[in-house]
């Protein structure tokens, strides 16, 4: 049946049935005639940006990381205004149903021209069952939501505990290529935290340039006027010369600060601040106190570099009260001219971040950082320590982790929160039951009496 752009197809039919590969992945051909092939769809973005970050693709013989942007047609791509956006330049692939006069014409803020697949002829069903289908699983989107509660609790909670571990493992295992050195692969995963999921890209990227050129500050608050600089949050309505009374004396010199520094140190570019989420945020989420919090974990990895050794949280790690005076560690100070609604002159230092983004730290940064290393160490005795260190905070509150909650599996703790969001998007999100050991094992429940011993063998 026809499946092209003239079919009243919402994007988001377009975006799941992306999310969960539902096209033949062997044999994708760009609109310039060159191979793709998906090794990572990618994380769904609910935030502003692209719709999926963090994909990984082959096109040709290169393999390429960055962010996919889905469309119903090209020309959508123009009508939403990316090509003058910065936060598509980070764009590998546009990924659209069906084609118009615009496809293989979409290009970056910067010039350049990106990748375009046409979906429709790879899709491996009529577009109007998909749209059943998709219906019929209701906004949880689980295809097992009905019969979940029957899997027992000890293969579900097996189950996602082991992909606890292995998520855990591999926010870590992806910094190893960028940098080189422990303390500055934890730095890096610190700064993602600290952008929490609408700014942990921009954070990143922030790492990135503005880290190597760090070394040569002098002082926290030298840090933190690059750190900002480099940003692009020093000056505009965004930035901290926004801050009215006292406040604007500290921001003046900052903004010095960074005049000075510009002319000792070198970044690989400087950022714009139409490169940062603003709202809908909390002030204590707010891109300038976060980034100005990063810049003093980044200074105090300079002047203290063996806080985040291995060495330091292994021996931390076998103690009782281990979370109490980790939380200690990575609590750090910054003027209180970026409290939100001070009236305080900023004489005085404000203690944070808070209690819920130390343990987002934890979780996100300090966990994987010591895990990747006692992994490749073969000490397993900190592995389960760091586990279990984990299973003492409490559990992501989210849309994710509500859906399974509503469909009988437990998020009692950190460590299972990481689980189901493996679970959520390894597995559900991109329909692969057969994969999945609560799928595995719901499949077999159901297979029939009389049917072939061995049509089951190997899921």
């Amino acid at each position: 049946m026809p499946r092209g752009p003239n079919t009243p197809i919402p994007e988001s039919v377009v975006q799941d049935i992306w999310a969960r590969q539902m096209f033949d992945n062997r044999c994708l051909i760009s609109t310039d005639g060159k191979s793709v092939r998906v090794v990572n769809t990618g994380i769904r973005n609910d935030g502003g940006g692209p719709d999926f970050l963090q994909a990984q693709i082959f096109i040709g013989d290169l393999r390429w990381f960055g962010d996919v942007e889905i469309h119903v047609t090209s020309g959508a791509w123009f009508q939403h205004g990316h090509q003058d956006d910065p936060r598509y330049n980070n764009v590998v692939l546009h990924v659209v149903l069906g084609p118009d006069m615009w496809t293989g014409t979409v290009r970056r803020e910067d010039g350049t021209l990106i990748t375009e697949i046409v979906l429709d002829p790879y899709i491996t069903q009529p577009v109007s069952k998909i749209v059943t289908k998709i219906a019929r699983q209701g906004p949880s989107g689980l295809l097992c939501g009905d019969c979940i509660r029957d899997v027992p609790h000890e293969l579900s909670d097996r189950w996602v505990r082991a992909l606890a571990r292995r998520r855990l493992l591999r926010k870590m295992s992806g910094n190893v290529a960028a940098n080189k050195l422990p303390g500055d692969r934890f730095l890096r995963l610190i700064f993602r935290a600290l952008g929490y999921a609408r700014n942990s890209d921009a954070m990143e990227t922030l790492f990135d340039i503005a880290w190597p050129g760090c070394a040569g500050t002098r002082t926290a608050q030298e840090a933190e006027a690059w750190f900002l600089g480099v940003a692009g949050l020093l000056e505009g309505t965004k930035g901290i010369s926004n801050i009215s009374g006292a406040g604007q004396a500290y921001a003046f010199d900052l903004l010095t600060n960074f005049v000075k520094l510009q002319q000792l140190l070198q970044a690989g570019r400087m950022m714009q601040s139409s490169e940062w989420q603003f709202a809908p945020l909390r002030p204590a989420n707010a891109p300038v106190v976060r980034v100005a919090q990063a810049a003093r974990y980044a200074f105090k990895t300079i002047r203290e570099p063996q806080w985040s050794s291995y060495s330091t949280f292994s021996r931390l790690i076998r103690r009782d009260d281990a979370l109490t005076i980790l939380r200690k560690m990575l609590t750090i100070e910054i003027p209180t001219y970026y409290r939100p609604g001070t009236s305080r002159s900023g004489d005085s230092l404000w203690s944070c971040p808070g209690r819920s983004t130390i343990d987002r730290i934890i979780v996100n940064a300090a966990a994987p950082h010591m895990m990747w290393q006692a992994d490749r160490r073969g000490d397993e005795h900190i592995v389960l320590a760091m586990l279990g260190l984990l299973s003492q905070i409490g559990p992501e509150e989210n849309a994710i982790t509500r859906t399974y909650e509503e469909h009988g599996l437990q998020n009692s703790h950190a460590f299972y929160s990481q689980g189901l969001h493996e679970l959520h998007s390894f597995y559900c999100s991109r329909s692969r039951c057969l994969s999945c050991d609560i799928g595995q094992y719901m499949i077999k429940k159901q297979k029939p009496k009389n049917a072939d011993k061995n049509s089951y063998d190997g899921l």
